[in-house]
């Protein structure tokens, strides 16, 4: 991980379908010079996909800055992404993302078996209000739960036990839109 700088905060990631949405502020007071936000597919090699010109920065308030990564490589799993200012005087810690394909109507999971917690995500294509049931290996419905804005579901292990149990992502009129196997270890 790179030296954390005072100047850029907040520095976070989150796919949001297929794209990767990044936000980061400059505290109220502090400035840099032409922002670059940066990708990495290693950690170590980083490629400048777009740049902030000029003074970056407020004396008077907190400073937001936000950027959509709408372009990704074929068969990436994770990407490394940092900002890079004042001529590399000031570089934020890099963060990590795994990336997950975007597939319209199938819902994918954090991993197979899952471990500890994690954050499931379903893409639908139309605006209408989803939910993903919980249910174990006899079909018993065990929870329901309603996804955050960007279609994820925070899928929590809350002492279940370990085995096999099925996700469904439904819509309103409760038609079962995809249905995947997860295993608890």
């Amino acid at each position: 991980m790179s030296a954390q700088s005072p100047i850029i905060q907040g520095f976070r990631a989150q796919q949001v379908g297929a794209d990767v949405q990044l936000n980061w502020f400059i505290p109220k007071g502090l400035s840099c010079i032409d922002m670059q936000v940066q990708r990495s597919q290693d950690s170590l090699n980083f490629q400048t996909l777009s740049t902030v010109f000029g003074i970056c920065g407020s004396d008077n308030s907190d400073s937001p800055y936000d950027y959509t990564d709408s372009e990704h490589q074929p068969g990436a799993h994770r990407y490394w992404y940092r900002i890079y200012a004042s001529n590399g005087t000031v570089v934020s810690e890099w963060i990590s993302l795994p990336y997950r394909s975007f597939v319209p109507g199938v819902l994918l999971l954090p991993s197979n078996p899952l471990i500890g917690d994690g954050m499931a995500s379903f893409t639908h294509l139309s605006a209408e209000p989803l939910m993903l049931r919980w249910l174990n290996s006899t079909g018993q419905v065990l929870e329901e739960l309603e996804p955050s804005a960007s279609g994820q579901f925070l899928l929590q292990r809350k002492g279940r036990e370990s085995g096999l149990y099925f996700l469904q992502v439904l819509n309103t009129e409760g038609m079962v839109l995809d249905v995947q196997r997860l295993i608890l270890p």
